[in-house]
């Protein structure tokens, strides 16, 4: 008869999955051009390994820390393929990772300019180098509108407001702030005199 002994070793071998998170120093927004340095976002020694970016703008990269400069406006998506030295690998996207645009030119007009409280006023971009993708509106009351290209704002307050208009082109903006563009009047007290004299 033979004898054998078997030895059971647990937890022997511990398995990593291969996976990025995300990327340091993304999303970003910008004017063109605009120059990124993404790096992924993992948990393993990534010593050794092999990258494979793709810069959603026809352009690819095999650096560890790669630097990519946007020229023309977009929203791009970054792509990594990551395989390391044993040959695992992973693929890993992030969509609108950079949103980059040319700078507008914002200006606008408001009409009615001189109102009493709670009357309409409208304003109006006349904002130049778009496309304009979207408008911020800050009536200088705290009220704050993303219409676009018009707004509609009722103040409830008198006096001067300064109102500030942001363009946006994609990522890129342009501000304009003009001081003491509207005035709301104060109320005026009608009254009149009658005579009720008794004798």
């Amino acid at each position: 008869n033979s004898c054998q002994t078997v030895f059971r070793i647990v937890d022997c071998i511990k398995l990593h999955p291969l996976s990025i998170s995300g990327f340091d120093n993304l999303p970003v927004t910008g004017c063109t051009p605009y120059t990124i340095h993404p790096k992924p976002i993992t948990g393993i020694d990534l010593t050794n390994a092999t990258y494979n970016w793709d810069f959603g703008d026809g352009t690819s990269s095999n650096s560890p820390n790669p630097s990519h400069t946007y020229t023309l406006d977009g929203d791009y998506t970054v792509t990594l393929t990551l395989t390391t030295s044993n040959g695992c690998s992973t693929t890993f996207s992030y969509k609108h990772a950079v949103i980059v645009g040319h700078k507008p030119t914002a200006s606008f007009t408001a009409n009615p300019l001189d109102v009493c409280a709670k009357t309409p006023i409208t304003f109006t971009s006349t904002s130049t180098n778009g496309p304009i993708t979207h408008l911020e509106w800050h009536f200088g009351d705290g009220g704050i509108s993303y219409s676009n290209p018009v707004a509609t704002h009722k103040y409830t307050d008198t006096g001067y407001f300064s109102v500030t208009l942001i363009a946006f082109n994609n990522g890129c903006s342009d501000t304009l702030e003009i001081i003491d563009m509207v005035h709301i009047k104060a109320p005026v007290a009608k009254y009149a005199f009658a005579n009720n004299c008794i004798n």
